[in-house]
């Protein structure tokens, strides 16, 4: 029996700057998603918009290239005043 494929992703958690409406926090969290899309990325455990999230491919591994896409996806946010993007772990090992 062979162990089964890893699946890689990581966790991501923004920071907002302070008195940041609810319109621009949906507005955001729609950009987050487009962003993840775009990369074939999907976030999961979530059931609601918010943050922390964990991130993981939809049809390969997650790589640190879309960590990267997704530093420069909060740069381009000015209602992000801090982003922590996690080390590529594998989310299969708990299961």
């Amino acid at each position: 029996m062979s162990a089964s494929c890893p699946t890689y992703g990581f966790v991501v958690d923004v920071q907002l700057a302070p008195h940041v409406n609810a319109v621009a926090q949906v507005a955001l969290w729609n950009s987050f998603c487009h962003a993840l899309d775009a990369r074939g990325l999907v976030c999961t455990g979530v059931k609601r918009a918010g943050w922390p999230t964990t991130v993981r491919s939809e049809a390969s591994q997650a790589t640190d290239a879309d960590r990267q896409a997704l530093h420069q996806w909060a740069a381009a946010h000015d209602i992000i005043v801090g982003i922590e993007i996690g080390q590529l772990v594998d989310l299969s090992a708990g299961d």
